[in-house]
């Protein structure tokens, strides 16, 4: 597949915001304990002894709360480690569909610039990726038709797509008529625009 993929890999951030919790319970067990020590050294013998059982259980604690917030950061890491493996297969699956699909499939962003383009999509147009890449879907309709190009692109964002929108592109020189299916893409992902499916009529042959 050619181009950007949508955002949709897990991110880091629950682990980053753990880590950074374990560090500051770690500052506060230290400083705990030295306080503990300090105050401990300072006061009568009698005293110290007395405070044996106390300043033993304190750190014990501690220490335990320590041992549980370590062991939830490991159970924690090794299930982000396994979502983000799942999400590299499934994304892997998802290239490999949108490469090999026979249909022409496109990928633009809400002001239709194309993101992305699967190998039928640069046969159907005649140039290839780099050509297409962070263009406008503008750039393969013939200037004289691209006004009511626009029309249509306008009204998309008024529809939840369209089932068979037909229009003529250029293939370097050639008018190809085609039938396109466009579907807006969740803006949950990161980034609003339209998936694109072009079909050519009238017995075109690639």
């Amino acid at each position: 597949m050619h181009g950007e993929l949508a955002p949709g890999e897990p991110d880091d951030f629950a682990q980053l915001d753990f880590s950074a919790t374990l560090g500051a319970r770690r500052r506060a067990l230290v400083t705990r304990a030295y306080r503990l020590a300090s105050d401990y050294g300072v006061r009568p013998a009698d005293e110290q002894r007395e405070s044996v059982p106390q300043l033993a259980g304190l750190l014990a604690a501690s220490l335990e709360e320590l041992r549980l917030a370590e062991e939830e950061l490991r159970v924690q890491s090794e299930e982000l480690a396994s979502s983000h493996a799942e999400a590299e297969r499934n994304l892997a699956h998802y290239r490999d569909l949108f490469e090999l699909a026979p249909a022409a499939l496109l990928v633009t962003d809400s002001y239709g610039s194309i993101r992305e383009v699967n190998r039928a999509a640069v046969e159907l147009t005649g140039r290839d990726a780099a050509r297409l890449l962070r263009k406008p879907f503008m750039v393969l309709i013939p200037p004289e038709r691209r006004l009511g190009f626009r029309d249509g692109f306008t009204r998309l964002a008024l529809t939840s797509g369209a089932d068979d929108w037909r229009f003529v592109i250029d293939k370097m020189g050639v008018e190809v008529e085609v039938s396109a299916i466009v579907r807006p893409i969740d803006e949950s992902v990161g980034w609003g625009g339209y998936y694109w499916s072009l079909r050519p009529l009238r017995g075109y042959s690639q």
